[in-house]
Parts: C-alpha cells; sequence; structure tokens
C-alpha cells in the first residue's frame, strides 16, 4: 500500500467489504483504504484490533484488546463487551456460520452470537479449552479451534482434542484450518 505510516505499525487483520474496501486492523486501530488502495479514514485510536470480519450482510466485526467485539455497520460503532456477556473483552478471533451466527474466540472461552442470544462455551459446558485462540469453520460442519493446549474439533455436542500425543510437534495451536479434501493444517 502507498502509505508510508504502516512501515510503524503492526498489522494484525485484514478484511475486504463488499465496496472493495481494505480494512486493516492495527495495534494502534482500524484503518480503512478505498477500492483505489487510498487511506480513506483511521477508526478506533487507541485500541489493538487483533481480528477482523465482514459479514453477509456487509457489517464490519472488530475483536480488540480489552474493549471486546465492535459492530461497525452504516458508520455508526456499537461494542459488546463482557458487561453484555462476552467471555473476556479480549476477542482473539471470530468466524461467521453457514446460518449468520458469528462465532467469537477470547482467551476465556468461545461465544456465539446469534439473533435470538450470546451463548457461551467454556471447559464448564465440556469442551477442553481455556483460551480460544482461534475459529474455524470445517467443511463437513463444525469448528476447529485453537488452543493453548493443541487443537480441538467441536461438532457442537462433542470436543475432539489433539495434542503432542496425536503425533504434533507442539501441544499450542494459534490457527487450525481444514481444507475440504480433509486436510488440517495447524500453525503452532
Amino acid at each position: 500500500l502507498p502509505d508510508r505510516s504502516l512501515d510503524k505499525r503492526i498489522i494484525r487483520a485484514l478484511a475486504e467489504d463488499k465496496a472493495g474496501q481494505l480494512w486493516l486492523g492495527t495495534q494502534d486501530g482500524l484503518l480503512c483504504y478505498d477500492a483505489q488502495l487510498a487511506n480513506k479514514a483511521d477508526g478506533l485510536p487507541g485500541y489493538e484490533v487483533r481480528c477482523l470480519l465482514v459479514d453477509r450482510h456487509g457489517v464490519l466485526w472488530v475483536g480488540t484488546t480489552g474493549y471486546g467485539l465492535v459492530r461497525i455497520r452504516n458508520g455508526v460503532f456499537d461494542a459488546l463487551t463482557r458487561a453484555d456477556g462476552l467471555t473476556s473483552d479480549t476477542v482473539s478471533s471470530l468466524a461467521e456460520d453457514t446460518e449468520g451466527n458469528i462465532w467469537i474466540g477470547t482467551p476465556e472461552g468461545l461465544n456465539q452470537l446469534t439473533d435470538i442470544k450470546f451463548p457461551t462455551y467454556s471447559s464448564k459446558d465440556g469442551l477442553p479449552i481455556e483460551s480460544a485462540l482461534s475459529v474455524s469453520l470445517s467443511p463437513r460442519g463444525g469448528l476447529w479451534l485453537g488452543t493453548d493446549r493443541g487443537p480441538v474439533y467441536w461438532d457442537g455436542r462433542e470436543a475432539i482434542a489433539y495434542s503432542a500425543t496425536n503425533g504434533l510437534s507442539y501441544s499450542y495451536a494459534k490457527r487450525v484450518l481444514e481444507t475440504t479434501n480433509g486436510d488440517v493444517f495447524v500453525i503452532s
């Protein structure tokens, strides 16, 4: 990008919206570039942005460190925090499933944002996790979670945890991705 100010920033997340705008999440806030890659706007100064998601309706979701989940819809900013039911005010990952639910990974558990309710999932619900470092959808249904104890596959009822005892070099899993042919990639 032709923006020298990026040389001094850590870019943690990227997303493109339906208008072709490019959103960058940095340690200093949110940046937006138009379709011609000209800097359009800065937002959320002082917020460390960890992850971004543009949902099927074109709404931008911003996961922050310490400020919860920010929704930007039609230029209006709204926030969801621990006070609203999130397991933590630090959001480390976001994913949208085929039903339009937003899955929110935090250091203290997994959250599901639906039109109806805001359930949370943790070790108390049978998940072998304390921290959801990342969330990704499995092509066969269910979710993959990157956790500090290894990758976990969860189908909504049963969780299967993998670790060094299953042949992984390290049990820590920062990101997990399952491809359409069933291969699973883990960044540790």
